[in-house]
Protein backbone atom coordinates (compact mmCIF):
# COMPACT_ATOMS: atom_id res chain seq x y z
CA UNK A 1 0.00 0.00 0.00
CA UNK A 2 1.08 3.50 -0.44
CA UNK A 3 2.72 5.27 2.05
CA UNK A 4 1.88 9.22 2.64
CA UNK A 5 2.84 12.10 4.79
CA UNK A 6 0.71 15.26 5.14
CA UNK A 7 1.58 18.04 7.62
CA UNK A 8 -1.53 20.48 8.05
CA UNK A 9 -1.99 23.94 10.24
CA UNK A 10 -4.50 22.67 12.65
CA UNK A 11 -4.60 20.94 15.60
CA UNK A 12 -5.50 17.22 15.91
CA UNK A 13 -4.60 14.33 18.67
CA UNK A 14 -4.49 10.86 17.97
CA UNK A 15 -8.03 10.26 18.84
CA UNK A 16 -8.96 11.29 15.18
CA UNK A 17 -6.75 8.63 13.93
CA UNK A 18 -9.67 6.15 13.23
CA UNK A 19 -11.03 9.61 11.13
CA UNK A 20 -8.45 9.43 9.20
CA UNK A 21 -8.09 5.70 7.86
CA UNK A 22 -6.08 4.71 10.90
CA UNK A 23 -2.97 7.42 10.27
CA UNK A 24 -0.76 8.07 13.23
CA UNK A 25 -1.30 11.66 14.22
CA UNK A 26 1.27 13.77 15.73
CA UNK A 27 1.95 17.58 17.19
CA UNK A 28 4.80 18.43 15.63
CA UNK A 29 4.69 22.23 15.64
CA UNK A 30 2.42 24.63 17.93
CA UNK A 31 -0.36 24.67 16.01
CA UNK A 32 0.60 22.01 13.57
CA UNK A 33 -0.13 18.14 12.87
CA UNK A 34 1.68 15.54 11.32
CA UNK A 35 -0.46 12.69 9.68
CA UNK A 36 1.92 9.25 8.22
CA UNK A 37 1.22 5.59 7.75
CA UNK A 38 -0.08 3.62 4.72
CA UNK A 39 -3.34 4.37 2.55
CA UNK A 40 -5.17 1.43 1.05
CA UNK A 41 -5.63 3.66 -2.80
CA UNK A 42 -5.75 7.31 -4.30
CA UNK A 43 -9.77 7.22 -3.05
CA UNK A 44 -8.75 7.07 0.38
CA UNK A 45 -6.30 10.11 -0.18
CA UNK A 46 -8.86 12.44 -1.17
CA UNK A 47 -11.46 10.85 1.36
CA UNK A 48 -8.16 12.31 3.90
CA UNK A 49 -8.21 15.39 2.35
CA UNK A 50 -12.00 15.89 1.72
CA UNK A 51 -12.01 15.81 5.97
CA UNK A 52 -9.33 17.95 6.64
CA UNK A 53 -11.03 20.22 4.91
CA UNK A 54 -14.42 19.64 6.81
CA UNK A 55 -11.95 20.34 10.06
CA UNK A 56 -10.92 23.59 8.72
CA UNK A 57 -7.63 21.82 8.62
CA UNK A 58 -4.65 24.13 5.94
CA UNK A 59 -2.79 21.21 3.84
CA UNK A 60 1.42 22.61 4.69
CA UNK A 61 2.83 19.47 2.36
CA UNK A 62 2.11 16.12 1.26
CA UNK A 63 4.43 13.23 0.26
CA UNK A 64 2.43 10.22 -1.30
CA UNK A 65 5.18 7.03 -1.75
CA UNK A 66 3.90 4.42 -4.05
CA UNK A 67 4.33 0.84 -3.90
CA UNK A 68 6.90 -0.50 -6.14
CA UNK A 69 5.32 -1.44 -9.27
CA UNK A 70 2.77 1.25 -8.66
CA UNK A 71 5.10 4.19 -10.48
CA UNK A 72 3.94 5.80 -13.60
CA UNK A 73 5.76 5.31 -16.74
CA UNK A 74 7.57 8.28 -17.70
CA UNK A 75 5.72 10.64 -20.36
CA UNK A 76 7.77 9.32 -23.44
CA UNK A 77 7.61 5.67 -22.12
CA UNK A 78 3.91 5.97 -21.95
CA UNK A 79 3.98 7.58 -25.81
CA UNK A 80 6.17 4.71 -27.24
CA UNK A 81 3.83 2.15 -25.45
CA UNK A 82 1.21 3.88 -26.93
CA UNK A 83 2.83 3.86 -30.60
CA UNK A 84 3.19 0.13 -29.98
CA UNK A 85 -0.46 -0.36 -28.93
CA UNK A 86 -1.92 1.34 -32.05
CA UNK A 87 -2.73 4.53 -29.99
CA UNK A 88 -5.35 5.13 -27.73
CA UNK A 89 -8.28 2.30 -26.51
Amino acid sequence: MPQIEISCKGRLDASWSDWFQGLTIERVAAGRTSLSGEVPDNAAVYGIFSMMSSLGLTLISCHVEPVRGDELPSPAAHREQRATQGGCR
